[in-house]
């Protein structure tokens, strides 16, 4: 039978190569990669929230000459259609929204007269403050729901920090310090219920923690996530927070969590990968006199190693010049300085430093599975070596010189040349490409050196594949696969 692609699996049939065979449908592949009636829409769209409005982006499609917007409050139904310009998928805000409200978005381009497919649906709920996402990192009182802690500041409100006890505490840990005034939630419960949420803050590691705010709330029941009523917080700067809830029932869900700030941070850092060199741009902040960047090869970023005072106008682009290509990755941070007074830093922005360009992040849709036990250790996953991020990376298990194989299958060929595969390992990668539905030997990936070339590409025969396939010979150490970037054909 004819492999599927978007239903694959895979299948160990060599105990040295782990080859995967794929089972499944009877459309021919080469029906996907030629029928080309009509584009596929947008990919990776991003939707984050703002009080009031949402800011979209997406990846840009080729010769695209506009994109069109549709909207509504209910899935797959949509109320209002908007034209954005072909140069707004970098970041496209709808105003005039409702806090507290679920909107829907799709995206479709617009190319030589004819209009795409939309994108896949993408659901935000407009909030009040800033989000806590790329802030802090979430841990609860039960290790047994590990793999929840994070979805109150995930962006997303369709998932849910949930626990079953009476009483729960969730402790977010801030990579730097956040000014609060309060803070918002998005909160549902199963029954109706009455909701005690305390929140203690301290500012450093050592600092004493204190109560600095508490509300109750009365959830009505059901699945639909409300706003609750802000918690008003004492105001100051803080690094550690932990909102306790109590009730004299269970089952009670976090959607989101929102930062309420005097101080916000400054919005939308972006970075652009150089040799030797980082090229930083963000959205101006209003009343900002000066700007401080703070930036360090260290991602844990506790006292970065240099600062720079830029500008009011600075925002437009700086670039960071004199960094080392040994070290892979920059984290900079950018805070507005308003009369005299520092505002929250913003997120860490995350770029590469490298030589070579920075190949394009898989196809949306694309399937991934790997060997290895991951356990509750969520650093492990394979869906980390293809999540867009150099900061995270797939481990194929825990150990030392543990060895392992990935299998990477796309929605659709990708036309490359060459592709990535960042380490920070000493280790032989062997290299198969999926071709016609038969995996070819595209030789061996050697990392010799750790730290440096981690971003160089390997070239491959040019053409078209339908996935990759890498098997990790580890040499010390432990292994770990930050990304596979695609370096496409142009022509």
């Amino acid at each position: 039978m004819k492999a599927k692609f978007h239903n694959v699996r895979l299948y160990v049939i060599s105990m040295i190569l782990l080859l995967p065979v794929f089972y499944g449908g009877s459309v021919p592949y080469s029906a996907y990669a030629k029928s080309a009636a009509r584009l596929s829409g947008p990919a990776w769209v991003k939707a984050e929230r703002g009080d009031e409005q949402v800011s979209l982006s997406w990846k840009p499609i080729k010769q695209a000459e506009s994109y069109t917007i549709r909207y509504g409050i209910s899935p797959g139904q949509y109320s209002q259609t908007i034209s954005a310009s072909s140069d707004t998928y970098g970041q496209t805000v709808i105003p005039r929204l409702t806090n507290g409200t679920m909107y829907y978005f799709q995206i479709a381009a617009l190319v030589n007269g004819e209009r795409t497919f939309y994108s896949k649906e993408k659901a935000v709920v407009p909030m009040p403050g800033f989000s806590p996402k790329n802030y802090v990192e979430a841990e609860g009182s039960n290790i047994l729901a590990k793999e929840n802690w994070n979805k109150a500041v995930d962006g997303d409100p369709k998932t849910a920090w949930s626990y079953g006890m009476a009483s729960d505490n969730m402790f977010l840990h801030a990579y730097s310090k956040i000014y609060l005034n309060g803070i918002q939630l998005m909160a549902s419960s199963i029954r109706e219920m009455d909701r005690t949420y305390t929140v203690y803050g301290r500012y450093t590691n050592t600092g004493e923690e204190q109560e600095i705010g508490s509300v109750t709330v009365h959830l009505p029941g059901g699945n639909t996530p409300i706003l609750i009523d802000p918690i008003q917080v004492k105001p100051g700067w803080y690094t550690h927070i932990r909102l306790m809830t109590e009730s004299e029932t269970e089952l009670v869900y976090i959607h989101e969590v929102s930062f309420l700030s005097d101080k916000p941070p400054v919005q939308n850092v972006k970075g652009i990968p150089g040799d030797r060199q980082v090229r930083l741009s963000w959205d101006p902040f209003p009343g900002a006199e000066q700007y401080r960047i703070d930036y360090d090869h260290n991602s844990w970023f506790s006292s970065p190693k240099q600062s720079v005072t830029v500008s009011k106008d600075a925002y437009t682009g700086y670039t960071l010049a004199g960094l080392n290509n040994m070290y892979p990755m920059n984290f900079s941070t950018v805070t507005a300085i308003v009369y005299g007074e520092e505002y929250t830093p913003s997120i860490l922005a995350k770029v590469p430093i490298s030589p070579y360009p920075i190949g394009d992040q898989v196809p949306e849709g694309t399937k991934v599975s790997a060997t290895g036990y991951y356990g509750l250790e969520s650093f492990n996953f394979p869906e980390k070596a293809i999540d867009g991020d150099f900061t995270t990376h797939w481990a194929p298990r825990m150990g030392y010189k543990a060895d392992g194989t990935i299998s990477i299958i796309f929605p659709d060929p990708v036309n490359v040349h060459s592709i990535q595969l960042p380490t920070f390992s000493v280790a032989d990668i062997q290299i198969y490409g999926l071709q016609n539905d038969k995996w070819k030997d595209l030789g061996v990936r050697k990392f010799d050196r750790e730290m440096l070339d981690r971003y160089e590409p390997y070239p491959v025969p040019p053409g078209e594949y339908e996935g990759f396939l890498l098997s990790i010979k580890n040499k010390t150490g432990a292994f770990g696969l930050y990304e596979l970037r695609l370096l496409y054909n142009t022509n």
